[in-house]
């Protein structure tokens, strides 16, 4: 049953892959771009999630300030 498992999220991970590497264009790159293709977007989906975790509960606190003092009028 476990190992069924493994094979079914092993195959929907190829599967995944397979879907990036056509939507992006992979096997019509050469390796050294393909590298750098990743690289970049591995960096671009890093900052993007730090900056998520540093600057969005801030905003969430002050929204939910804003929207408790609407609804206490």
């Amino acid at each position: 049953m476990i190992c069924r498992q493994m094979r079914q999220a092993y195959n929907y991970l190829l599967w995944l892959y397979f879907q990036y590497s056509v939507t992006m264009g992979l096997p019509l790159l050469e390796p050294w771009e393909i590298k750098v293709l990743n690289t970049t977007l591995i960096c671009l989906f890093a900052t993007t999630l730090y900056t998520t975790y540093i600057f969005l509960p801030p905003h969430l606190a002050m929204w939910g300030r804003v929207f408790s003092s609407i609804n206490t009028r």
